[in-house]
């Protein structure tokens, strides 16, 4: 029997978001898996949690405290493996693992679900993201990243890493999102619990409401859209990380009931089945598993152009894609879906059959096999 150690910013937005489907494999092949994380919520399904006094803002982070609590752990029980997520939990783990990497042989792995700095990121990024991560790699036994280009940038500039592989991710659970789906009585009733009406046009996209997700860009398309669709809503769904900034100006053009903020839900398998188009507007993205689960919920997706979108959307073949802070052309498509059925038709099939390789099973065979 194995044991292994995950570490992450939060419980809350990382592990019982992404992390669960890797507990639950590594259980069925006799693996002891604990987690060490800020426990903003239990994580029943691991052997043991521990609680690190971090923060997901690496400037706010007590980064020196936490290295020094994991320390401790890691002292305390033999892990053959640790591995980490976030750039806050990547840092934390690699620092307190140091030791044990040379005096137990302590394997660290890095899954990297976006690196900090890439081409188009900004000085601010790369002066923060590129010293950490080069100093780091010398930390890290290997590195999964999860979209071409962070492949190509590992390769050229963290060659101290000795494994590198690209993998599909924690995957998704494919058959939750697709089993959600309500009968046409169901789908009203939810809609009408949010005050949404049985003719209303719904948009959606799920992400914590900071800068990196661009909901603004929305909001602009959301503008447009309604010129042509008047009936047009959309749902916000994710934790406000802006101080109410963005809904403040939604409230300022009147959109009190058009504009939804629902903030961090558990049931977005179906709010997505509640809607017609989804919507993604990330600057940057690792890899974008939202996408793939409103496909799975047959919901066409419209998204900007990012290293992890491109490995998910197939321009024109299985979704749309738009050039960051283009809400014209996102506004352009969504229109065009919802006067085109035979084209959302087309698009939402083959999209069920593209996202198939990011499946939990087939994710968590990938990476078990690394």
């Amino acid at each position: 029997m194995k044991k292994i150690i995950l570490v992450a910013n939060t419980s809350k937005e990382h592990i019982r978001k992404f992390c669960i489907p890797l507990i639950d494999q590594l259980h069925a092949y006799g693996w002891t898996v604990d987690v060490a994380t800020r426990m903003d919520v239990p994580i029943p399904e691991c052997d043991t949690a521990y609680d690190l006094p971090c923060d997901r803002n690496p400037w706010r982070s007590n980064i020196r405290q936490s290295v020094k609590v994991l320390r401790e752990i890691l002292k305390k029980n033999e892990y053959d493996i640790l591995v980490c997520s976030t750039v806050v939990g990547s840092i934390i783990a690699r620092l307190a693992a140091a030791t044990f990497r040379w005096t137990k042989g302590l394997k660290v792995i890095y899954m990297c679900h976006g690196l900090h700095f890439f081409p188009g990121a900004g000085r601010q990024r790369w002066m923060m993201g590129f010293p950490v991560e080069t100093t780091l790699s010398f930390l890290t036994d290997a590195i999964i990243v999860t979209n071409d280009l962070d492949l190509e940038l590992v390769n050229k500039y963290l060659k101290a890493i000795p494994t590198i592989e690209k993998s599909h991710s924690m995957g998704v659970d494919l058959r939750r999102f697709r089993d959600a789906a309500p009968s046409a009585s169901e789908r009203a009733e939810h809609r009408a619990a949010l005050g949404i009406g049985p003719e209303d046009f719904v948009l959606s996209y799920v992400a914590e409401i900071l800068d990196n997700k661009n909901q603004m860009m929305l909001l602009n398309a959301f503008e447009t859209i309604r010129a042509s669709i008047p009936n047009t809503k959309l749902l916000l769904i994710g934790p406000a990380h802006d101080g109410g900034e963005l809904q403040r100006f939604a409230e300022s053009k009147g959109w009190e009931k058009d504009v939804l903020f629902l903030g961090w839900r558990s049931d977005i398998p179906e709010l997505l089945h509640l809607s017609d188009v989804y919507v993604a507007s990330s600057k940057s993205e690792g890899l974008g598993l939202n996408l793939i689960e409103a496909m799975a919920c047959n919901v066409p997706v419209v998204a900007t152009r990012n290293r992890g979108h491109l490995e998910t959307v197939i321009h024109e073949r299985n979704g749309f894609l738009v050039d960051i802070n283009d809400s014209e052309a996102m506004a352009n498509y969504v229109i065009q879906l919802y006067n085109d059925a035979e084209l959302k038709k087309k698009i939402t099939e083959q999209a069920q059959l593209d996202i198939e390789p990011f499946g939990t099973e087939a994710a968590m065979k990938e990476l078990v096999e690394m």
